[in-house]
């Protein structure tokens, strides 16, 4: 499964929806620096954008089994044209036996895509 967010509101939203089932919102530091990026793409392009069509990109919350990440991973990575290996930088955030991994993919000057995978135990 995953999760697009364009914007800081989508991600509290979410944040709000999943906050007893999924175990991110557990991870302090992970949760900052994804709040962080989605409140910087709020800033620099504006949180009405349209993710497909303006500049900024978005972030993805990918959860669910392990081969189920890996999936998603893939094909998000793919409708951009992108590898996994060729990221900008990985952050991996551990607590409690849990994993958060945040990738941050440049598909071109002005627009990324940040891959944030929770892998459980």
């Amino acid at each position: 499964m995953y999760k697009i967010i364009p914007n800081k509101t989508s991600l509290l939203q979410f944040e709000n929806e999943t906050k007893n089932t999924l175990f991110l919102w557990k991870n302090r530091p992970a949760v900052d620096n994804i709040k962080t990026m989605a409140e910087q793409l709020d800033i620099y392009y504006g949180k009405n954008r349209d993710i497909f069509a303006d500049m900024g990109g978005y972030i993805v919350i990918i959860y669910g089994e392990t081969t189920e990440i890996e999936k998603e991973h893939e094909e998000i990575l793919n409708r951009h044209f992108l590898k996994k290996d060729f990221y900008e930088f990985e952050d991996i955030y551990e607590h409690e036996g849990e994993t958060v991994t945040v990738r941050l993919y440049l598909c071109s000057s002005d627009y990324s895509v940040a891959t944030v995978s929770v892998v459980h135990g």
